[in-house]
């Protein structure tokens, strides 16, 4: 390999202020959508337990959550953290 070679492989891998630049856009893009799903989901999430508390009265939604309790200590016991 030249001495000329391996500068322009050098420079190849170097990325353009441009293409970093979009990089960082696309990551952040990303990111900013992952952000909200989370968001949108925990919101559900309390939504329907709100519901499920008053469709289902304060002794059965106790017997349920105790229930789904065991069932994700269950999980974690074997599928582990």
């Amino acid at each position: 390999m030249t001495r000329s070679q391996g500068n322009s492989d050098q420079k190849s891998k170097e990325q353009t202020p441009i293409a970093e630049s979009s990089r960082l856009a696309s990551l952040l893009g990303a990111s900013t959508f992952m952000f909200a799903c989370r968001v949108l989901g925990a919101g559900l999430a309390f939504l329907t337990q709100l519901l499920q508390a008053r469709w289902m009265g304060a002794h059965e939604l106790g017997i349920y959550l105790y229930a789904f309790s065991w069932c994700i200590i269950l999980d974690y016991c074997w599928y582990g953290l």
